[in-house]
């Protein structure tokens, strides 16, 4: 898993209480971007290179070592996966720090990219991979080119000639590995949140990212270009997110059915946020990285009949959530990808571990409702391995646009 990537997960849902906010000051001119890179074209349409036309989907299982008991949840797992892709579930997604791979100046290692590559493709599905190089948690970029707080060594900023160079050289080895049933890479993991925190200035990210892209691009042309936001980026950073987006090639977010104060929305939130989505991408086909809905303690009390929670959820809301994206992924055009977050709960030490951090940082009910929300989110519990109506739900969608997909390529 990522740095801290429940901590990613909070902060995507308490950016939404920036609503309305501009950014604190204007894009500063680009620097230069290194090495006379081709432009990023433009591209207006939804057709993706290597994703087939029509709504994709896929799932991942969690972060959770399932060799614990009581039962097999390696093989129940197995058995769940097997179903969504017979189902028609034709993607998957793996997500990797730059730090992991690139583990001393210069050098590289390929083993944890192939082996997450591998686990990814077993089903045969396009895979979406992204790259963590600033995460909601702050900067995941190699310890060399940070000092001991976390942040960039003095004298340095993301569009540096000395860090452009070095993540350019870094694509360049990275890319040529990823091969062609990998359809889009994005170059970070909800940046806009470091961004809008002052950690960094959203013109120094900018050059970075778009110097990344125009690499490439350069590279593998059909390789498709992107980076993660959250919902909020469009009111945190506007500026920003609109410049970005028209560098890339697809818009990509993480979407939960939470509103600010981490309470389980409805229908009407989500409608709103649909209209955000498509407003950020600026005319991008829009890949939904996380899309999730916890069904909370009450939602589920046969699950959790010890706990006590306050985000006011239900399996049947969850369900509905998930029926809402399949009308929206057959209907309209502009949403071509999804991964749902996630298929098993967090177990219960895992989401009061990422609890626990919140809590420490003096914010004890946001801790208590990320424990709570990663202990439900699930389309089936961590403790049995049973399946809650959301996965039925989602199955069902699965076949139709499995469907819809036979249908646009005839």
């Amino acid at each position: 898993m990522s740095r801290c990537y429940a901590i990613a997960c909070l902060a995507a849902v308490l950016s939404l209480s920036a609503c309305g906010n501009d950014e604190a000051s204007p894009l500063p001119n680009p620097a230069p971007v290194v090495g006379g890179l081709p432009p990023i074209a433009s591209n207006t349409g939804f057709e993706i290179a290597r994703l087939a036309d029509g709504p994709h989907m896929g799932i991942i299982v969690g972060f959770d070592d399932l060799s614990q008991g009581p039962f097999d949840r390696q093989m129940r797992s197995a058995a769940l996966l097997d179903e969504a892709a017979s189902s028609g579930a034709s993607i998957s997604r793996i997500q990797l720090d730059w730090p992991e791979l690139e583990t001393q100046p210069g050098q590289s290692e390929a083993a944890p990219l192939a082996e997450a590559l591998e686990t990814a493709r077993q089903r045969g599905q396009l895979v979406f991979v992204t790259l963590s190089t600033l995460d909601s948690d702050g900067l995941t970029l190699p310890e060399d080119l940070l000092d001991g707080d976390g942040k960039l060594r003095d004298g340095l900023s993301l569009a540096s000639p000395e860090v452009l160079e070095r993540f350019q050289r870094f694509l360049d080895w990275m890319v040529p590995l990823l091969g062609p049933d990998v359809w889009a890479l994005s170059m970070g993991n909800e940046v806009d949140s470091p961004i809008a925190d002052g950690l960094v200035p959203a013109g120094d990210a900018l050059v970075f990212y778009q110097a990344g892209a125009r690499r490439i691009k350069a590279i593998d042309p059909d390789l498709a270009t992107t980076v993660t936001l959250t919902i909020g980026a469009p009111s945190t950073v506007p500026d920003f997110a609109a410049q970005l987006n028209d560098s890339l090639d697809v818009a990509t977010v993480n979407h939960y059915c939470l509103d600010a104060e981490l309470q389980i929305a409805g229908q009407s939130q989500w409608e709103r946020d649909v209209q955000i989505m498509k407003d950020m991408a600026r005319g991008r086909p829009i890949m939904i990285q996380e899309l999730g809905c916890p069904v909370s303690y009450a939602g589920d009390p046969a699950a959790f009949a010890s706990r006590t929670g306050t985000m006011n959820g239900s399996q049947d809301l969850q369900a509905e959530y998930f029926a809402f994206f399949d009308r929206l992924y057959a209907e309209d055009p502009q949403f071509r990808a999804a991964t749902v977050f996630q298929l098993f709960d967090w177990s219960p030490e895992l989401a009061e571990m990422f609890g626990d951090f919140v809590r420490a940082e003096g914010e004890p009910l946001a801790g208590d409702r990320l424990e709570e929300w990663l202990a439900t989110v699930g389309t089936c519990r961590w403790s049995d391995g049973t399946c809650r109506p959301a996965w039925d739900v989602w199955l069902a969608s699965l076949s139709r646009q499995s469907q819809i997909r036979a249908q646009m390529a005839d």
